[in-house]
């Protein structure tokens, strides 16, 4: 049996979704007329992580996975394939919990440890952090993305600048 660890549905279509498991990403295709529902495995090379966290950028083309280890796992959902990991020569220390999207492209993310980081989508490199007291838990953004809430495991919520 695969436990799905979470589902992200496509911004552009409501018959796709991806799923995330221990070791492995699946995407679902849903033939709503024929009602069948087929899974496609995404490729990962040697690659093995257990996979916490997923978001799609609007046009579909790729979906962002945190990871137990700390690092972001890129795919292309056209191809089905494997892009790359990042960022260079870093890793969140206790794994990276929740991860959102931003309309310019950069990743917003949240670690074990209480870090909340700004992750350039292109370069994958950190371009700001900020610790806050326990584990972050969940981010959730504004309407306009100008700022977000941050839940903790120490029961704390704080209000940030996405910038």
């Amino acid at each position: 049996m695969n436990i799905a660890n979470k589902v992200c549905f496509f911004n552009q279509t409501s018959s796709k979704c991806l799923t995330i498991h221990n070791y492995g990403i699946r995407t679902w295709d849903c033939d709503l007329v024929q009602k069948k529902v087929q899974y496609t495995e995404i490729l990962m090379n040697q690659i093995k992580r257990v996979f916490t966290c997923c978001v799609i950028d609007s046009t579909d083309s790729f979906a962002y996975l945190g990871t137990k280890t700390g690092d972001i796992v890129e795919i292309s959902l056209t191809n089905n394939l494997f892009k790359r990991i990042g960022p260079n020569k870093r890793l969140f220390s206790q794994g990276i919990n929740c991860i959102n999207l931003l309309s310019n492209g950069d990743l917003l993310l949240g670690s074990g440890d209480g870090t909340l980081a700004k992750v350039g989508s292109q370069d994958m490199l950190v371009k700001k952090e900020a610790k806050v007291m326990g584990a972050v838990t969940s981010v959730s953004l504004t309407a306009d993305q100008t700022h977000f809430f941050c839940g903790t495991s120490k029961a704390t919520i704080y209000w940030c600048n996405t910038d």
